[in-house]
């Protein structure tokens, strides 16, 4: 079989797996009041595990700063993240989930595990098995090919050809 055989094969089944697969909240998922942009900002934050620069969020969103700030604004008013100045360095603002953050990343996390419970029970365990290898594996290598940990922009989920400081 070809490889753009393969391909098309491929993207027929993504169409029917992607909301199986999707790496972060649906939109039925996300309260009204924050929309789609400050949801996926905070789904990068939780995803991170730790705190982030501003700066590392604007790039793992492919959005300029000030678009950035203006998200991490509406998630401080919804009281769902929280900027401090990074004591080692005064010019450095990170960001951490709030209690009522956490809260909600951890719904999203476990609405997101039973989306792909459902897809591992329709496979069996052999096949399921075979297919999170497989995942793994292409995680590895793509990680590998770009030089650099790709966790925080896989997380914020894919985006347009936007410019950075546009």
């Amino acid at each position: 079989m070809q490889k753009s055989q393969r391909a098309e094969r491929l993207l027929s089944s993504l169409a029917i797996l992607g909301p199986h697969l999707e790496a972060r909240p649906g939109r039925h998922e996300i309260p009204s009041e924050i929309g789609v942009g400050a949801a996926r900002a905070l789904w990068t934050v939780a995803a991170a595990k730790r705190r982030i620069g501003v700066g590392e969020l604007a790039d793992a969103l492919e959005v300029p700063l000030p678009r950035a700030s203006r998200l991490l604004g509406d998630l401080e008013a919804h009281g769902l993240v929280e900027r401090r100045r990074d004591p080692q360095d005064r010019r450095r603002v990170e960001v951490a989930l709030t209690p009522e953050g956490r809260r909600l990343a951890a719904a999203w996390k476990a609405a997101q595990s039973l989306r792909l419970h459902a897809l591992l029970d329709v496979l069996g365990a052999r096949d399921a098995e075979n297919l999170v290898r497989i995942f793994e594996r292409a995680a590895a290598r793509l990680g590998d090919r770009s030089g650099r940990d790709r966790t925080l922009r896989a997380s914020a989920g894919p985006r347009g050809d936007r410019a950075r400081h546009a």
